[in-house]
Order: structure tokens, then C-alpha cells, then sequence
């Protein structure tokens, strides 16, 4: 990861006040480039995601910090291994390897979980993974969003 692209990422890392996709409207397509766990006191761990509605990064691009739902916390251990990761002040950081996203959501209305809470419905649109070809031994990028 070059410095650039490293001081763009922790700028969003430090960002202070975490939304909820609540707060987003439905039918935004929202781009992923980094991720962090938390341990909160009264909940365990959670997990800050950095995004953006830049579908590239650029000198230019915001970051807001937001809490992760629970089907792409779920899916975010598959993903890290396709992120550089660094730990600051004891919390593991996983970020884009290059300025493309890591995933790509999209919020798509809501549901009522089991407990009749109101719950944002977030789809997962595409995930940039870098494969290793024996005949092409620099990574690619690719979208996939299967889950095996």
C-alpha cells in the first residue's frame, strides 16, 4: 500500500461519531474500503466499517465510520485475507491493498428481526479479491460475490 493511499485510509480510521445504516437512505450503493473491531463494554466486539460513495478513491474522498450488520460481519472474515492489515493503539485494521473497495452494499429497505427490532436490509453487490494465477503471478482483481 503506498503512503498516499495508507494516510487517506487512517484519515477515515480516525474519524469521530459512527453512523448506523439506518442512517443511510434505501437504494444507496455504498463502497467498503476498510474495517476495524472494537471491543464495546457492554456488547463485546462490534465492527466499524469505513465507507465511502466514491466508487475509486481519490485525494478528495470522505470517509464515514459505520457499524457493521450482522451478515457482512459475518462475511468480513472471509474478505481480510485480501486486505493489508496493521494494528493501532490495539485494534486490528484491515484496509484496501490498492483504491478499489473491498465490498460493495447496497441498503435495500428494511426487516424485523426475531426480537420485532427494525433492522436495515444491506445487500453485498461485490468484493474485490486479488487471485493468484500460476500463469499470471501478479494479483488481479476481480468481483465475486459468492459465499461459498
Amino acid at each position: 500500500m503506498d503512503k498516499e493511499l495508507k494516510q487517506l485510509i487512517d484519515s477515515g480510521f480516525n474519524t469521530k461519531g459512527t453512523q448506523s445504516f439506518k442512517d443511510i437512505q434505501d437504494k444507496t450503493t455504498v463502497y467498503i474500503y476498510g474495517f476495524k473491531y472494537v471491543e464495546l463494554t457492554k456488547y463485546g466486539e462490534a465492527c466499524i466499517l469505513i465507507y465511502s460513495l466514491d466508487k475509486e478513491l481519490t485525494k478528495t474522498t470522505e470517509f464515514t465510520p459505520i457499524y457493521a450488520p450482522m451478515n457482512i460481519k459475518k462475511y468480513l472474515d472471509k474478505v481480510k485475507i485480501n486486505c493489508t492489515e496493521s494494528t493501532c493503539r490495539k485494534e486490528q485494521r484491515y484496509a484496501t491493498y490498492n483504491k478499489l473497495p473491498i465490498i460493495t452494499v447496497e441498503k435495500d429497505g428494511h426487516y424485523f428481526n426475531s426480537q420485532n427490532n427494525k433492522c436495515p436490509s444491506v445487500q453485498i453487490v461485490g468484493v474485490n479479491v486479488k487471485k493468484q494465477d500460476k500463469s499470471n503471478p501478479e494479483p488481479t482483481n476481480e468481483t465475486d460475490v459468492s459465499e461459498d
